[in-house]
């Protein structure tokens, strides 16, 4: 019996301890993701493949919302610089993040280019309705299930991924993961002083 009791309390502490190490690690996740939010993580992969320096796909054509429009962005953007957010309904991060991309463009509309790519997502009518909701104003094109669009832009490592692309159509930085509106605007100003 009291080899039963000795079998029984070992158990009880392990899953004790067990407990506490997945606690630990769901609030050292928590924690991280916080602390990192519209910084971009220094423990996360590039939002992309391509390097940073390198000419951007901006001439691909890319299907908009409406489906009879196809989006260019070098001619959009009028010599102007870009920043392409890739996004989709059905992440968290990316919805989280639409406010501060609208209240961001509408600063300096006149001197970047804003582009959102709906990027794998199941549900069109969903995204729209979150895009109204956060004042979203600028085009919007969509790579439903197409590797075409995510290939060339070099994707493969989540979303949401952001691009900031200079004047000459060259990548100045990619971010992976939630902007919020004080490191994006800082991010889209040193991108109008590249």
């Amino acid at each position: 019996m009291a080899r039963f009791a000795t079998k029984s309390r070992l158990y009880f502490l392990l899953s004790l301890l067990s407990a506490a190490v997945l606690i630990f690690a769901v609030m050292s996740e928590i924690s991280f993701s916080n602390a990192n939010t519209g910084k971009g993580s220094p423990v996360l992969p590039p939002a992309s493949y391509l390097k940073i320096s390198a000419k951007a796909p901006v001439s691909l054509g890319i299907p908009g919302m409406d489906p009879a429009k196809i989006l260019n962005i070098k001619s959009l953007a009028h010599n102007r610089p870009i920043v392409v957010n890739f996004f989709a309904s059905w992440c968290p991060l990316c919805v989280a993040e639409l406010r501060a991309f609208a209240k961001t463009s509408a600063l300096y509309r006149k001197r970047v280019l804003f582009i959102g790519i709906d990027t794998d997502d199941p549900n069109g009518a969903l995204a729209k309705k979150y895009l109204k909701q956060a004042g979203i104003s600028y085009p919007i094109g969509i790579d439903n299930f197409s590797t075409k669009i995510t290939n060339a832009w070099g994707l493969g490592n989540g979303l949401p991924a952001t691009f900031f692309i200079d004047k000459t159509g060259h990548i100045y930085a990619d971010v992976l993961g939630e902007e919020n509106f004080t490191a994006l605007s800082s991010r889209v100003k040193g991108l109008l002083r590249s």
